[in-house]
């Protein structure tokens, strides 16, 4: 059993399309590196009234549409990945659904984060510079932590088709 597992890893480290997979995490790491130092909110330039902001904040659903259709296609992209090497069939894509949906699923409460983070820059103005300032930071925070973990998940698989 261990053999044949060797044996499947081997393939998929020599398989193009595995880096592919690899390919499409770096880019997306790379967007989110770009979206955080583009980001105007960071270089106060909002484009929503403080009001606006303090009301959507404050609003009783958070979540969007876009991040429940998000963490469901991540959840099904992670299952389908294991349920494809269970079966054997096609290991370089089911690597890329394993690694996409890991990846949909560590980042997308990241980004929800963000959201919220810059709708309260945004909101902080009401409250004076200081708000606004220890508003900034967290939002900075918020983006790194985003970062960090987008560098981690495309070295993590990087380093695993390296490793055979």
């Amino acid at each position: 059993m261990m053999d044949m597992l060797t044996r499947e890893l081997v393939a998929l480290a020599n398989d193009p399309r595995a880096w592919f997979a690899v390919a499409g995490l770096g880019a997306i790491t790379l967007h989110s590196i770009i979206s955080y130092r583009l980001c105007p909110l960071i270089h106060n330039k909002a484009n929503i009234t403080p009001q606006a902001a303090r009301e959507a904040v404050n609003a009783r659903y958070a979540h969007s549409t876009r991040f429940l259709l998000l963490m469901l296609a991540g959840i099904a992209a992670a299952l389908s990945g294991m349920a494809m090497i269970a079966m054997g069939t096609h290991p370089p894509i089911a690597l890329g659904l394993i690694a996409g949906g890991v990846f949909l699923i560590q980042t997308e409460p990241l980004r929800l984060n963000i959201r919220d983070r810059q709708l309260r820059v945004v909101a902080s103005q009401i409250e004076g510079p200081e708000a606004q300032a220890s508003a900034v930071n967290r939002l900075r925070g918020e983006y790194s932590k985003l970062m960090l973990t987008n560098v981690a998940l495309t070295a993590a698989v990087a380093i695993y088709l390296l490793a055979f």
